[in-house]
């Protein structure tokens, strides 16, 4: 791990605190593994912009504490170094039978050996390079590697590259190799091999110090051949990754084409290694695979593959066959002086790197010891060429490197090993290398203060509201009296917040004004609450005992909480807004008549009212106190109560009463499948057809409809004759016009749902008060024939049985 990196399989192992899981389902959590990603990735907003919208604040609000969790590596990560030893080794097809001691022997040279050393290196070529320089001898190391923490081998040709042994791996010729390195590890201390992979010639292996074992986890490998037809394993590479405590680390091995004029082919070969080599999801701790994590926000969900470069830790080696472009007299005049700088200069890797063709990604020590290739077997001379004597048969390069990326690493030696079995010469390297070791629980600890802060940070600016009143008490509603109460809302937030009423909790009878608005942070308004049940509430009159009115009111913040406002209280039970058959059959009725009408009726011809007062019925009673109570009496099973407040009444109480009593009826007077029908009879000015549409009407529609005109009736008849003294031909028409309009309107009305598509307004509303002026015209004028006594006719003989006696005008068209 470097900068304190988390790999993915920690990642998923992390747990988030309960109050922060959002949308965990199409959101994952992505830690970065390498220093570097093989794909650029977008920004975290530009990301956030693929994903859905109830998704996005999840994944932005992830993505910080994943970057917030890298920042604060150092509070739960401790960093160790350890050890890394890493050679190459191309053995030529030879098997393992000479001594591999020298690869880790600790060469620590006096001058004498230095010398002795020299002359060794210099062999069948030390007269033509003739006595050796200082630079020549700084070639020479100092320190040779000794057993590390982690040990890399990397082997080529462990087996012949030639007919079918050139495609097809034979594991038993890199078996003893293995065998080998094991034997001379357990020399010197106690190490586990936990890589071992072979590709055809190429072989990798990797052990680790047993007291580091069981800090290896999720060791994964792979290959990729390049050489025969691109994919065969002659050449190509071998690549291992493992998690180290909680670093995760790459090695690749490869053998890349041969021959100076190949550049473009080892350049080619690198680049396909570089994007064929993918490491799977591993499976979880059960064996299952590893789930499907968003490659990037917003895709299809694929499976998370690691590259080379996804990698805290990368070291590539092998025979990677780049050559010195220098002619071979030039090379060895160079190695005379020890000029590896001006060598270096000239060869093909560097070159390579520096233009960005191959291995840009990734650094290399500086080259301080002679070309490692081509060597004579089991000889210590550069070979030559058989067919001309003093001449190289090859230029002398540095084909065996070692090249590493990687955070804080440090190199401790670079340098060659003399191991003469081979035409080459191994290479190795060792890295002080710093290993990340998390304390999970303090980086759980890091993480749930994470999450606890953005949610304090929320919180804050979530919009809040408070309300003054929780419940409110609102008395007794009774039906068209309107009752107000109020209530304060006040934004308690750190924000500017919007808020309303949803709709869909406002009763039919409530109106809230205001219902939405804006407040500052501390500001307040008043919410007034006009309660009023009338009839577009709906016909629920309830005359049973105390119905009580509850309602639950809401006031929302816009992207914030809510609060809720209870509202208690009771609906006073009243005759208004009842059906006729109710009223009819209610208390032991007999279902023909409705008593609160007969004794409203009553009331006024005892009282001697009718005809009297010319304002009855065509004007409201200025008492509201008096038309309630009457309302209530009404209401009221007890005769008593009933009879008391009908003496009582102020007249135009009663008539209006009365009058709202058949507006508000359930079902009209006249029904609503007759209204077309009424209104059509009404306009051809035919009383007689008026009254004949009735006939199809219910009985106890019939008797109301016959007992109001009767009623209505009576009353201009006694004001006309009243009024004669005014010597007017017809005294009462203006007030026949007038009661027309009062009872046409309450006898009449379209339903609600037509009403509410416009069928009840303008011109409508004005046919309904005219229809029953041909009714009462006609009625009006329907005694003229009888005696002139009939009219003073006594309210005694009333209460006899012929009260009204346009009754026999009534039945004979009814």
């Amino acid at each position: 791990m470097s900068g304190g990196r988390i790999s993915s399989s920690d990642a998923l192992r992390l747990r988030v605190p309960a109050t922060a899981r959002l949308s965990t389902a199409s959101t994952s959590l992505s830690w970065s593994a390498g220093t570097q990603r093989s794909q650029p990735q977008a920004s975290p907003a530009a990301a956030a912009q693929s994903v859905p919208e109830l998704d996005r604040g999840a994944f932005l609000r992830r993505d910080y504490v994943n970057r917030e969790i890298e920042r604060r590596a150092a509070e739960y990560t401790r960093t160790r170094e350890l050890r890394f030893f890493v050679s190459t080794f191309n053995v030529n097809a030879k098997p393992p039978v000479f001594d591999l001691s020298p690869l880790l022997k600790d060469h620590r040279a006096t001058p004498a050996s230095r010398d002795a050393l020299w002359e060794s290196w210099a062999g069948a070529h030390g007269a033509a390079l003739g006595p050796p320089s200082a630079g020549m001898k700084a070639g020479i190391p100092e320190v040779a590697a000794d057993a590390g923490d982690v040990l890399i081998f990397g082997f080529q040709e462990v087996q012949k590259l030639s007919g079918t042994a050139a495609v097809i791996t034979d594991e038993s010729q890199g078996r003893p190799w293995r065998d080998s390195i094991q034997a001379l590890l357990d020399s010197i201390g106690s190490y586990v091999c936990v890589v071992q992979r072979q590709l055809v010639g190429i072989l990798l292996l990797v052990f680790v110090r047993a007291d580091h074992a069981n800090a290896v986890q999720n060791v994964q490998i792979t290959s990729a051949g390049t050489g025969i037809a691109g994919v065969g394993g002659n050449k190509g590479g071998v690549a291992a990754r493992f998690q180290l405590y909680d670093t995760n680390i790459c090695c690749v091995c490869c053998h890349l084409s041969a021959h100076e004029q190949n550049l473009e082919k080892r350049n080619a070969e690198y680049r396909a290694i570089m994007e064929r080599v993918v490491f799977n999801p591993m499976s979880d701790d059960n064996g299952n695979p590893a789930p499907l994590l968003p490659s990037y926000p917003g895709s299809y969900a694929v499976p998370q593959t690691t590259s080379i470069l996804d990698h805290d830790v990368v070291f590539f080696f092998g025979d990677l066959n780049y050559r010195i472009a220098l002619r071979p007299e030039e090379v060895l005049r160079c190695i005379k002086a020890g000029d590896w700088q001006y060598m270096a200069s000239h060869d093909q890797l560097n070159s390579c790197r520096s233009m960005g063709f191959a291995f840009e990604p990734f650094s290399e020590a500086p080259l301080q010891f002679a070309p490692t290739y081509k060597y004579k077997p089991f000889e210590n001379e550069y070979d030559s060429d058989p067919d001309k004597p003093g001449t190289l048969k090859r230029t002398p390069a540095w084909c065996d490197r070692i090249l590493f990326r990687g955070n804080g690493m440090r190199i401790r030696s670079y340098r060659r090993h003399e191991i003469f079995a081979s035409d080459h010469r191994p290479v190795s390297a060792i890295f002080t290398v710093p290993i990340q070791q998390i304390d999970r629980e303090r980086r759980q600890a890091v993480c749930d203060r994470l999450w606890r802060e953005i949610s304090r940070r929320e919180n804050e600016t979530i919009p809040r509201l408070a309300v003054s009143e929780n419940d409110i008490v609102i008395g007794t509603v009774r039906f068209r009296s309107p009752l107000y109460v109020h209530f304060t809302i006040t934004n308690v937030g750190r924000v500017r917040t919007r808020w309303y009423l949803p709709l869909q909790y406002i009763k039919k009878w409530m109106h809230c004004v205001p219902s939405s608005g804006e407040l500052e942070p501390k500001q307040q308004v008043r919410v007034q609450i006009k309660i009023l049940v009338d009839e577009h509430c709906g016909y629920s009159a309830m005359l049973a005992e105390a119905p009580r009115i509850e309602c639950t009111l809401v006031a929302q913040a816009e992207n914030g909480a809510a609060c809720f406002v209870a509202l208690h209280g009771r609906y006073a039970p009243t005759i208004y807004g009842c059906s006729l058959e109710l009223l009819a059959s209610r208390n032991g009725g007999n279902g023909f008549m409705v008593p609160e009408l007969w004794l409203m009726g009553d009331a006024l011809l005892h009282r001697r009212i009718l005809g009297t007062n010319r304002n009855l019925f065509v004007e409201n009673c200025p008492d509201t106190q008096a038309v309630e109570s009457l309302r209530d009496a009404l209401a009221n099973t007890t005769a008593a109560v009933r009879e008391e407040a009908l003496e009582k009444a102020p007249p135009l109480a009663l008539g209006q009463v009365l009058v709202e009593f058949l507006r508000y009826l359930e079902t009209p007077i006249v029904p609503f499948d007759l209204y077309d029908d009424f209104m059509q009879a009404a306009g051809s000015g035919d009383a007689r057809a008026v009254l004949h549409v009735m006939t199809r009407a219910p009985p106890i529609y019939r008797n109301t409809f016959v007992y109001v005109l009767a009623m209505v009736r009576e009353h201009l008849q006694r004001l006309a004759l009243d009024l004669r003294s005014e010597r007017d031909a017809n005294p009462t028409a203006s007030l026949t016009l007038r009661l027309a309009h009062a009872f046409g309107t309450a006898l009449l009305r379209r339903r609600p749902s037509e009403q509410a598509a416009g069928g009840d307004a303008g011109d409508a509303h004005l046919d309904r008060a005219r229809c029953l002026l041909p009714l009462l015209r006609a009625l009006e004028t329907a005694d003229d024939t009888r005696d002139s006594d009939a009219a003073s006719q006594t309210t005694e003989d009333a209460s006899n049985g012929s009260a009204f006696p346009l009754y026999e005008l009534l039945f004979d068209s009814v």
